[in-house]
């Protein structure tokens, strides 16, 4: 299946581009796309309610996880917390979320002011592919 103008390596395990780029690419078909999101949007639900179980302390604990694996884990966490630009960050998950919810817990006006007249405009060309989110 050609959705995006790649095709397997020889071993079939990773994509690549296509080695002879004079080839056309296929049209534009929403209704393609569509159908390939629906028909994995089930499995990786699941999947990923699945996950929560299998990560969970108890879990991993049981497995033999070494201890220090898991800080070693824990300060990569801290550096990519520390790290995020908040002017991406914040304005996607807040625009990402129904306009009436609660999360992320934030303090008053920065969902209403702070987000959307202050931290948006630095990326605001990029910001114009969020979806409209429906109201809870």
């Amino acid at each position: 299946m050609d959705l995006t103008g790649l095709e397997p390596n020889e071993n079939n395990t990773r994509f690549l581009p296509a080695k002879n780029p004079t080839t056309p690419k296929p049209p534009y078909d929403g209704r393609r796309i569509t159908a390939a999101i629906e028909q994995i949007a089930e499995p990786m639900l699941t999947h990923l309610e699945q996950e929560i179980t299998y990560l969970s302390g108890d879990n991993l604990r049981a497995c033999g996880l070494p201890l220090s694996k898991l800080q070693t884990w824990a300060k990569y966490e801290e550096t990519i917390l520390k790290d995020l630009d908040p002017f991406i960050a914040l304005v996607f998950v807040v625009k990402h979320t129904p306009p009436n919810s609660n999360w992320p817990p934030l303090p008053p006006g920065f969902r209403k002011v702070v987000v959307p007249w202050i931290l948006w405009w630095k990326h605001r060309a990029s910001w114009r592919f969020i979806p409209a989110q429906q109201r809870l």
